[in-house]
C-alpha cells in the first residue's frame, strides 16, 4: 500500500477514535480506563501517520503493528522537523 493512502487510513481510523472519544467524555459514567484507550488509541494512529509520510522522506519509522509507547512519543516528537509541527503535521 503506497504511503500516502496508508497515512490516510490511519488518520481515518484515528477519527473514528476520536469521534468515540467525545462520546465517552461527554457521559459521566465513562469508565476513564475507556477514554483513556481511546485517547492513546487515537494519538498511536495519528503518529504512525506522520511517520509513514516521515519515512517516505527518509526521516523517521514506526512499525506498523506495534503499540507506542511513550518513550518513543517523545523520540518521534524529536525526529520531527519543527516546520512539521507548525504545519499541523504533528
Amino acid at each position: 500500500m503506497p504511503s500516502r493512502e496508508r497515512a490516510e487510513r490511519l488518520l481515518r481510523k484515528a477519527a473514528q477514535d476520536k469521534f468515540v472519544l467525545s462520546k465517552l467524555v461527554s457521559d459521566p459514567a465513562s469508565p476513564d480506563e475507556l477514554i483513556g484507550f481511546h485517547a492513546q488509541q487515537a494519538i498511536e494512529k495519528m503518529l504512525k501517520a506522520v511517520s509513514t509520510l516521515a519515512t517516505e522522506k527518509g526521516e523517521a519509522a514506526l512499525p506498523e503493528n506495534e503499540t507506542v509507547t511513550p518513550e518513543e512519543i517523545v523520540e518521534i516528537r524529536k525526529g520531527l522537523k519543527t516546520n512539521q509541527v507548525r504545519e499541523g503535521v504533528f
